[in-house]
């Protein structure tokens, strides 16, 4: 069976991430159909959105560290962070307070605007450095999943903060001798993936939950490491299917497949990044809807449960994907891909120049 390096395959933009970022995403809306609809959550149900959101950070944790590395460049680096992550979300926050808030509040409509919540939830959920707020004023409360319009948003901090940790080792390259420094940052980062899989597993066997912290910092440190070590990573599809066989086989023993899958799904993900090919590879020339399947999905379900308080699971599942691919496809289109176009302006020489020119 054939084996290629990582960094054969990664030389261009020809990958699956895409599709693997829209499928987590899809998998999000599926999680969270079955709390949305009123009807009691299933391992399957729970489990997907667990794998979906590790998927995300395991993708974001290679393609940011990429990002970083290749370009060198601080400022460029936050600026696509921030144009990636805010206006499609600042959008999104404006589309859930002004429309679904004010068509499934209870309060008067005055009222509800004039409602201090309306600028906590704006406050709290544009402030990634906090806590994400889940409610606004008399929205959802006779909906199933009460009160909360879009429970998907918590990652997100997590998210900021994982880049800010990034952005700090980046920047202590910038002071250092760039070969020694990456050496640093390499031993830097092998200790912190060390360290979160071991807390992760220790607090699991310990409390029988996940820890998010040390969770999110396991997958995007790990698949900071994939891109750091592309030069020896093999990706191999004996290997792949050993590992998916393991874990296929750890699910009749539970409690232990924790270990088995902290070690072996950011291999697994990687893999199907980059070496599953033909058709499938068609899809890197659709847009990339998924950030706004993540961010739409959960308020498009409450409306459609305040809406149709009897649906069905399956009915649940197909509208709440049908509309929230709408949304996301109008968020992409004209919001999200106009805003990243901007990045360019920030990496042209002339900025550059500037930046550099730029009197302290």
């Amino acid at each position: 069976m054939e084996s290629k390096l990582l960094s054969e395959v990664n030389s261009n933009r020809n990958n699956n991430f895409n599709l693997l970022r829209l499928i987590a995403a899809c998998a999000v809306i599926f999680c969270h159909a079955q709390p949305a609809a009123g009807k009691s959550i299933t391992a399957i149900n729970y489990y997907s959105g667990f794998v979906a959101v590790d998927v995300f950070f395991i993708t974001s944790g290679f393609l940011v560290t990429g990002s970083l590395l290749k370009r060198n460049n601080i400022n460029f680096f936050i600026v696509s962070r921030f144009l990636r992550i805010f206006p499609g979300l600042f959008v999104c926050l404006l589309f859930s307070v002004f429309i679904i808030g004010a068509l499934f509040t209870t309060l008067p409509l005055k009222a509800y605007l004039t409602n201090l919540q309306i600028s906590t939830y704006l406050y709290h959920n544009l402030n990634l450095f906090s806590t994400t707020e889940c409610s606004l004023p008399g929205v959802f409360e006779n909906n199933h999943f009460k009160s909360c319009v879009n429970v998907s948003l918590w990652t997100l901090p997590w998210e900021i903060k994982m880049y800010i940790g990034l952005l700090i080792l980046g920047a202590f390259r910038l002071f250092i001798n760039a070969l020694f420094s990456l050496r640093i940052i390499k031993v830097i980062i092998i200790t912190i993936f060390i360290f979160s899989v071991s807390l992760t597993i220790y607090r699991y066997f310990k409390t029988n939950n996940f820890d998010n912290p040390s969770r999110f910092t396991a997958m995007f440190s790990s698949g900071a490491l994939f891109y750091i070590y592309r030069d020896r990573i093999i990706l191999s599809q004996s290997l792949f299917i050993c590992l998916l066989l393991l874990l296929i086989a750890f699910l009749f023993k539970k409690d232990w497949l924790l270990i088995p899958y902290a070690l072996s799904i950011c291999y697994l993900v990687i893999y199907l990044a980059f070496i599953p090919k033909g058709f499938i590879r068609k899809f890197n020339k659709l847009p990339d809807y998924s950030y706004g399947v993540y961010i739409y999905g959960f308020p498009v379900q409450q409306s459609i449960a305040a809406l149709y308080t009897t649906i069905s699971l399956k009915e649940m599942i197909i509208y709440s994907f049908i509309i929230t691919v709408l949304l996301a496809s109008l968020s992409w289109h004209f919001i999200e891909k106009p805003a990243l176009s901007l990045k360019k302006y920030f990496h042209s020489p002339r900025f550059i120049q500037n930046l550099e020119t730029k009197p302290v």
